[in-house]
């Protein structure tokens, strides 16, 4: 089996690329393709010429996880606690002081648990 390798492209040759594809007006998918150039490999270049931050990649695959838990705000209360009643009659109060959203990973579990 034949393994890939790895072309080094000079600093000349980045630039180049890097100009050829803006001025041609090209997407960056279209250009990595026709130059045989790993679109990473071009995201990162401009990254690092340009500080253009790296677009998210679009993810293929769909997650099939569903998640019962219903993000909300809570509105302002005049008490010192916060009381969250779960479906599986499990209630939490928590002061007021403490950031309920450092505590959103318990909150998950044990609304889990019946």
């Amino acid at each position: 089996m034949e393994s890939a390798v790895r072309k080094k492209y000079t600093d000349e040759e980045i630039l180049n690329h890097l100009q050829a594809q803006e001025s041609n007006n090209w997407s960056v998918p279209k250009y990595c393709k026709e130059f045989n150039i790993a679109e990473p490999t071009f995201r990162h270049w401009k990254y690092v010429r340009f500080n253009e931050k790296p677009k998210p990649l679009k993810s293929k695959v769909k997650s099939k996880t569903k998640t019962n838990f219903i993000s909300m705000k809570l509105p302002q209360i005049e008490s010192s606690l916060v009381e969250i009643k779960l479906p599986n009659d499990i209630q939490i109060k928590i002061p007021q002081s403490i950031d309920v959203s450092s505590n959103l990973s318990l909150i998950k579990k044990l609304y889990k648990l019946k």
